[in-house]
């Protein structure tokens, strides 16, 4: 499975898999729904983390990360553009 390196700047949810709540795995898309991790991979409380995780890091890096990965890169390049 690929997915574009864009996922990583858009907010991330956690869904059910097709065997529905009863089940132990969780998949994890970004809200416009690009798939990240799916089913049979990760169990739903590692999802929940993760997602959580990810989703906080958003507003840090944009509210502080952005702001000191442009000033310390060259010619103030984005947080997006260090990582390719």
């Amino acid at each position: 499975m690929e997915f574009t390196k864009d996922v990583f700047s858009k907010k991330w949810k956690v869904t059910l898999c097709h065997a529905g709540k009863q089940c132990w795995c969780r998949e994890i898309y970004t809200v416009d729904g690009e798939c990240i991790i799916m089913e049979g991979c990760i169990n739903k409380l590692l999802a929940k983390y993760f997602v959580t995780l990810h989703n906080k890091f958003l507003i840090t890096k944009n509210k502080k990360l952005g702001n000191m990965c442009k000033q310390f890169s060259p010619k103030g390049r984005s947080f997006e553009e260090n990582l390719s």
